[in-house]
């Protein structure tokens, strides 16, 4: 793989044709695999690499060994054989049937929308107001006084 650097925490890298970007900062890389698992992706190992910095820096802490470690202080009591469960009656009882029928596999397929629907279709009010030109003409000379006057503060 061959790393471009941009700055000092933004790099290219050429994968086979294919070009990523890696971001060490955010801890991003554009195949999108570095910010959803948290570990640094081939990508980002070809920029670390490169840099001779340590890989440990850029994990998250869950991966680490102190972290793993506290994970398994906590006392876990396993559930007792299914046989001296005490289960009520009213849930016991309870029947649960699977579904009447499957769903195809696959991607849901688009559903057309007939143009002749109006409810998809955006109403856009507008409102009309009738003013009287005496008005506007007084309003822009407003403006107008309002500009002049901060313009002759300036000099």
């Amino acid at each position: 793989m061959e790393v471009v650097s941009s700055t000092e925490y933004l790099h290219t890298v050429n994968d086979e044709g294919r070009h990523y970007t890696v971001s060490l900062l955010e801890k991003k890389c554009s195949c999108g695999r570095f910010q959803i698992d948290e570990l640094p992706c081939p990508h980002a190992w070809a920029v670390l690499k490169r840099k001779f910095l340590m890989p440990e820096d850029f994990c998250s802490d869950y991966y680490k060994p102190k972290f793993v470690v506290m994970t398994y202080e906590v006392l876990v009591y396993p559930l007792p054989d299914r046989k001296e469960w005490n289960i009520p009656a009213h849930v016991a009882d309870e029947v649960v049937l699977p579904p009447k029928w499957k769903r195809p596999p696959g991607r849901p397929k688009k559903k057309r929308i007939s143009p002749s629907l109006n409810c998809c279709r955006r109403k856009i009010n507008i409102r009309v107001a009738y003013v009287d030109w005496n008005d506007i003409i007084s309003v822009l000379v407003e403006m107008l006084h309002v500009e002049i006057s901060s313009q002759s503060d300036l000099y």
